[in-house]
């Protein structure tokens, strides 16, 4: 409460819809360890990426996940270039996202 208090001042609608937010995401991060798809360096790098900020933390999260199953999955595609994706895995270590957009755009 003490964050949204700083973030909206003078509004204390908005500070309580930012505290529910922080509280939901941050229990749906503490539940995380049960989902089939957990994956711990990705919390870590979100949770470092957003130390105060649990919403941001859950959507880094579950972006980068995305993004590192579909990266997993483009040896299974038609037009799959390894060299492509281990130049984009080098220039972007731990980012799957930019792993994924480097490599799609290299590929076109």
């Amino acid at each position: 409460m003490a964050k949204a208090k700083q973030d909206w001042p003078n509004d204390t609608e908005m500070q309580n819809y930012q505290y529910k937010k922080q509280v939901e995401a941050y229990n749906k991060i503490c539940n995380l360890p049960n989902s089939s798809n957990y994956n711990a360096e990705i919390l870590t790098q979100a949770q470092s990426d957003w130390t105060d900020d649990y919403e941001m933390q859950l959507y880094q999260y579950n972006k980068q996940l995305q993004a590192y199953f579909d990266v997993l999955g483009l040896p299974n595609t038609s037009n799959y270039r390894e060299e492509i994706l281990n130049k984009a895995k080098k220039d972007w270590p731990g980012d799957y996202e930019m792993q994924l957009y480097q490599y799609k755009k290299e590929v076109g």
